[in-house]
Formats: structure tokens, C-alpha cells, sequence
């Protein structure tokens, strides 16, 4: 199956189908109604599903992961495309690829999931290549292309131990910038702790998401790092306004003053990197750096997120706020940082409880 334009200027699709007599033929088709990429690839996939094989019970893994593909490019980010690509290549295609899906037992699957766990992966590594299977399989079921969904069992899942999550103190960032020499590595930092931006999100800014006289920034854009292009943000919540501290506020008002008189300036350049984003590998590093020379602890970068709502919380920030501030859902928010509300309740209610015990003691020596 392939998608091309020819030298008319005209998309055309071109696949390999069974018909229903058993025969393999080859159809190409082209038409000057699709004017891009994706139109191509939607009828082709309409073809496709139209095709009385895609119904017969001897299709194969492989075949199935195929039509899927097609049918999801349409729809998903690349970003995700490479994710269900990777999975498959790697972990999936190996063991089932060639399988007629309807053979697939639950007992190779728990094999399969057996020797995933023998690999040493991460819980999260097994999770998304489970779930990816599991997809196509759906997928398959809901398209009636094949009868049945044979993944039916649970995921399986390594016992390892809850890593806690890390974030910096307001003590340990300001040591942390303290050793930063760079005006635009302390920028850098600075808007990931106290805007609380995915890195992606970090990356996508340029001057004209900055409204330096009210102080906010517009997040509209994500940075896809492994395909190196601008994407839409995570989910609709992602596209938000945050309002900037006045310190933040002033740093960029200098920085932007300084450069706007680059030769060749203007909004749309990035505001850090300017000609293209900062690389992922260039902020692990210059984050590496500055950490060992703070002497603090080494977190990750999607950690100053996290950082930036250990803050807000423990100046008694509501879950409502931090959501809209973040691109969350009230739910996520609660979800993920839940424990970290029950134990600023559990504070509030030691110092109320210090404030009534001083009061009394107070009272007593008057009387």
C-alpha cells in the first residue's frame, strides 16, 4: 500500500487486495479531488475497508496492523504514529505478525506477555506496547475485519517500586538558578518553573505568544522533538493563557529588548533557540550542569512542571486553578498530585491545631 503524487501533480493510491474469488490483483487509482496527502490516504483506506477480504477469517497480524495504520494516519499525530510503529517493529510484529488472527490464542499472548516482562522494561514501556496491541486488535473488531478480539486478559506489569515523584523546593531552584551565568539558560529555567510548560510547549514559543505589556503567555503549539515539527498542543485543555510573575514578566521584557535588534529579527522566530527550538539534548545537558554545580539533586525536566504545582499547592492554590493554569483536567490534576492536597490539608490542620494549642496556653498564664 503506498500514496504518491505523479508527475501531473495528481495523488494517486496503490495497493496489493484479495478479491472475493482468492485472486491477489493490484489496483492504482488517482483523482484531481484530492489536493493533499491525507485525502489520498482516506480513500484509500475506504477502498480498503470496502474489499470483501478484509471480512474473510485469514487475515494476519500484519495485515490488519497495516489497514489500522493507514486508517489512523489520518487522524492521529505523527508523534503517536511513530509510538504504534516502534511497538509493532520491535515487540509485536516479531511474534504475531505473520499469525492469522483468528488462531491467536489467549495462551500465546500470555507467553508473549511473559517474555516482554523476561526483557527488564519499565512498567510504562509495557503498558503502551500492550495497549498498542490490544488497539489494532479492537479496531479490527469494530471494522468487522476480524471476528473476535483475542486480547481479552489483563496487561501485565513488573512489581517494582513507586518512584516518588521529584520537584525542586523554592530553596532548591533558587540555588539551582543562582550557579546559572546565561541570561537565556536562567530564561530558560525560569519559564519552566514558574509557568509550569511541558518542555514541548517551551520549545513551540516564539516572541508573538509573548504579550509583554499584560504579561502572558499564549500556549498554542507544541514541539514534536523526534519528528522535529510544531504540532497542536496535548489536548484542547493545553491551549491556555498564563499570567506571568512580574519577575519573569521583566526578565523577558529585557531579553526581547535586546533581541529585536538581531539582523533578520521578527515574532515568529522561536524565543529560545530563535532560528529553531532548543534541542531536548541541549536542555538535559545545560539541566545536568547546573544541577551539579548548585549541588542539588538531579531532577528531569518535566519535573519543573511538577515543581510548579508542588508550589502552588503549598501556598493554597485550589485544584480548579492549577488545572487551568497546567492544561489539565480537574480530575488529572487530582489524580496526579492528589496526595500532595491531603498532606497541605494535613499541615493547615497541624498549625490550626498549634494555633489553638498556643492561644489556650496563653490564656491559662493570664488567668
Amino acid at each position: 500500500m503506498s500514496v504518491g503524487k505523479n508527475p501531473q501533480g495528481r495523488f494517486y493510491f496503490s495497493v496489493r487486495y484479495q478479491d472475493s474469488d482468492g485472486k491477489m490483483k493490484q489496483k492504482k487509482v488517482e483523482s484531481t479531488e484530492w489536493k493533499t496527502r491525507r485525502e489520498a490516504l482516506k480513500a484509500e483506506n475506504e477502498f480498503l475497508l470496502s474489499c470483501n477480504q478484509l471480512k474473510i477469517k485469514d487475515i494476519t497480524y500484519l495485515e490488519l496492523f497495516e489497514l489500522y495504520l493507514s486508517n489512523r494516519k489520518t487522524r492521529i499525530k505523527d508523534r503517536s504514529i511513530q509510538t504504534y510503529m516502534d511497538a509493532n517493529k520491535y515487540q509485536i510484529l516479531p511474534e504475531f505478525g505473520t499469525c492469522i488472527v483468528s488462531k491467536i490464542s489467549k495462551d500465546q499472548i500470555r507467553r508473549w506477555q511473559k517474555s516482554l516482562l523476561n526483557k527488564g522494561f519499565s512498567n510504562s514501556y509495557l503498558m503502551t506496547v500492550q495497549s498498542v496491541f490490544k488497539r489494532v486488535l479492537i479496531w479490527g473488531e469494530r471494522n468487522d475485519l476480524i471476528e473476535r478480539n483475542p486480547f481479552t486478559i489483563e496487561y501485565l506489569r513488573v512489581n517494582e517500586p513507586k518512584i516518588e515523584m521529584q520537584y525542586f523546593t523554592l530553596e532548591e531552584f533558587m540555588k539551582f538558578t543562582s550557579v546559572i551565568d546565561d541570561e537565556i539558560d536562567r530564561l530558560t529555567f525560569n519559564l519552566l518553573y514558574w509557568c509550569g510548560l511541558r518542555k514541548g510547549e517551551m520549545q513551540a514559543l516564539t516572541f508573538k505568544d509573548i504579550d509583554l505589556l499584560e504579561g502572558i503567555i499564549y500556549v498554542r503549539k507544541n514541539y514534536d522533538y523526534r519528528n522535529h515539527k510544531l504540532t497542536t498542543p496535548k489536548n484542547k485543555n493545553s491551549n491556555r493563557d498564563i499570567m506571568l510573575p512580574i519577575q519573569l514578566k521583566e526578565q523577558l521584557v529585557n531579553y526581547y529588548n535586546e533581541t529585536k535588534n538581531l539582523a533578520g529579527f521578527n515574532s515568529d522566530l522561536f524565543l529560545i533557540g530563535i532560528d529553531k527550538p532548543i534541542s531536548s539534548t541541549t536542555l538535559e545537558r545545560k539541566k545536568n550542569k547546573y544541577c551539579k554545580l548548585a549541588r542539588v539533586k538531579i531532577i528531569r525536566i518535566h519535573d519543573f512542571r511538577h515543581s510548579h504545582v508542588s508550589l502552588l499547592i503549598n501556598n493554597g492554590i485550589s485544584d480548579f486553578d492549577i488545572s487551568k493554569r497546567l492544561g489539565h483536567s480537574r480530575d488529572m490534576v487530582n489524580n496526579t498530585y492528589g496526595h500532595w492536597f491531603t498532606e497541605n490539608q494535613r499541615k493547615i490542620a497541624n498549625k490550626l491545631d498549634q494555633l489553638t494549642y498556643e492561644i489556650t496556653q496563653s490564656i491559662n498564664l493570664k488567668n
